[in-house]
């Protein structure tokens, strides 16, 4: 099971957050563990791009691009942005859509009535957040 939530955090500068994908099955995260599948995801946490671009900035040919791509939307690990003509064919935009991934195991959670009721420490908490 796949779960969106939310990544809090406390250093100097202030309370961080930010959207996590949890799932309690490592092999949700299976795609992740080829190299090029990693570099593409890298990419695209950064900014939505198609196929091409991101062939040309890594270097591979686009049918490589293309399979990595189609793996990580079945895994529900991309987000489609947009589609754009592009010297007449569809240019498919994606993006990476969390900032972080994660395991969790059936251990360790705590119940709170109210976020605002939460001492933040240096250490990282994961709250269920809103979608």
């Amino acid at each position: 099971m796949k779960e969106k939530r939310l990544l809090i955090r406390k250093d100097r500068e202030g309370i961080l957050a930010k959207d996590i994908l949890v799932s309690s099955e490592p092999t949700a995260l299976r795609p992740l563990l080829n190299p090029i599948t990693w570099k593409i995801a890298n990419l695209l946490v950064k900014k939505p791009m198609y196929s091409a671009q991101i062939a040309r900035e890594l270097k591979i040919h686009e049918q490589t691009v293309y399979f990595h791509v189609r793996r990580l939307v079945k895994a529900g690990l991309l987000k489609k942005e947009k589609e754009e003509v592009i010297k007449g064919a569809v240019a498919r935009y994606y993006s990476m859509p969390y900032g972080a991934l994660g395991l969790e195991f059936p251990k360790g959670e705590q119940q709170f009535a109210s976020i605002s009721t939460i001492q933040l420490s240096d250490k990282v908490r994961s709250l269920t957040g809103g979608s």
